[in-house]
């Protein structure tokens, strides 16, 4: 693959060490995180790590398109409500001072 400089060149480094700091995540961790307006989700389908790295690198189009068509979004009350009592598994990157996450879908 060829070495790629400049902008896309960091973006594809940060993207690969956001890649290593996606982790499983309990709603008990995350919960805190909703509860000051930290937490997104993002939506299945999407790569967590290059979502992180669009945030990290304030790649403003491209985060206000996810949010716009709600790709990227807050947890619902409903969400948060139904998760404190059937807790569920994610997948979470920290973008500070943000956590973006996804459930765990078997």
């Amino acid at each position: 693959m060829p070495r790629r400089w400049g902008r896309e060149g960091a973006i594809d480094n940060l993207k690969k060490k956001l890649e290593a700091e996606v982790l499983p995540a309990t709603w008990a961790a995350l919960e805190p995180h909703a509860r000051r307006q930290g937490l997104f989700l993002v939506r299945e389908g999407l790569d967590l790590a290059e979502v992180a790295a669009a945030v990290a690198s304030d790649d403003q189009a491209k985060v206000k398109e996810w949010i716009d068509d709600e790709s990227l979004r807050r947890p619902s009350l409903d969400e948060v409500t139904a998760w404190q009592t059937d807790p569920v598994a994610f997948y979470a990157v920290i973008v500070q001072p943000f956590v973006l996450c996804r459930p765990i879908v078997d």
